[in-house]
């Protein structure tokens, strides 16, 4: 799953190309831009890490695939609670 954070929209969108950023873990491509890890944590993190499959990060994944801020989340929530009361 790969996703780009929108700063304007506060919300993080799908990425049209997948694959390229897949290739691209792979190759270790960013990780010029990671801060350093902490190794106590290593096996714990691989033994847990084992545990993520397709049907977690599916589960994880909201159910129409978009992701807010939770600022956003709390704009378009207050937004909605106005035009309930208005429409009252």
């Amino acid at each position: 799953m790969v996703r780009r954070w929108n700063e304007e929209e506060q919300v993080f969108e799908k990425v049209a190309d997948e694959a390229s950023y897949s290739e691209g873990v792979r190759n270790m491509d960013f990780d010029k831009y990671l801060g350093p890890y902490p190794f106590d944590n290593l096996q714990q993190w691989q033994s847990l890490s084992n545990f993520i499959t397709r049907e977690v990060i599916d589960r994880l994944d909201s159910l129409n695939h978009y992701m807010l801020s939770e600022a956003k989340e709390r704009m378009l929530r207050e937004k909605e609670e106005e035009q309930e009361k208005a429409a009252k």
